[in-house]
């Protein structure tokens, strides 16, 4: 963190913290659970769940799977973050999405790119899930939140459980650092 300051504004920094914590002494965070959540990265669960598909279904019907979709509420963000699970609850962090989520919103960043895919027929274990086109239009975006959700049919034949599933991919903007503390 210290070399970021140096080459970095401080503006760009985010800490993301319990509530009634307040990080001045060296005693208050216990170095081994602090977590940094890196922006211009995307975060995706490697063991998606497929919970809570036909919530998502009904809150992503309406949108297309055009290129992307530009949303200004920020609270459909969180609600679709909230609904995404994995298998392994550390591989998805979504209450430490909301809280980055937040902070940025503090700072009038009060809109996200959402870009939607359905109908996609990919394997299991297979990385990001992103094509190369989806990382590349993500990637456009370095100054806002883009969340991209596949909605996987999840074929037996693939690796899944025979259930259609959504699969999130989060990108926080480019050089935000969110440091958490568990």
């Amino acid at each position: 963190m210290i070399e970021y300051i140096q080459h970095n504004d401080i503006k760009d920094i985010n800490l993301v913290y319990p509530k009634g914590i307040t990080p001045t002494r060296n005693n208050i965070i216990d170095k081994t659970k602090l977590n940094i959540i890196v922006g211009g990265v995307n975060h995706f669960p490697s063991f998606p769940k497929e919970k809570n598909t036909i919530k998502l279904d009904n809150i992503l019907n309406s949108f297309d799977d055009k290129d992307f979709h530009e949303i200004t509420d920020i609270d459909l963000l969180k609600e679709i973050i909230l609904y995404c699970d994995s298998d392994v609850k550390s591989d998805w962090p979504k209450e430490k999405y909301i809280d980055c989520i937040n902070s940025l919103a503090n700072e009038d960043k009060e809109k996200a790119i959402l870009i939607i895919r359905k109908n996609r027929n990919i394997g299991k274990n297979t990385g990001t899930l992103l094509s190369p086109t989806d990382r590349k239009l993500g990637d456009k975006f370095n100054n806002i939140i883009v969340l991209t959700m596949y909605r996987v049919i999840g074929e037996v034949n693939k690796g899944w459980n025979g259930k259609p599933l959504w699969i999130p991919n989060i990108k926080f903007p480019k050089e935000k650092f969110f440091y958490n503390a568990n």
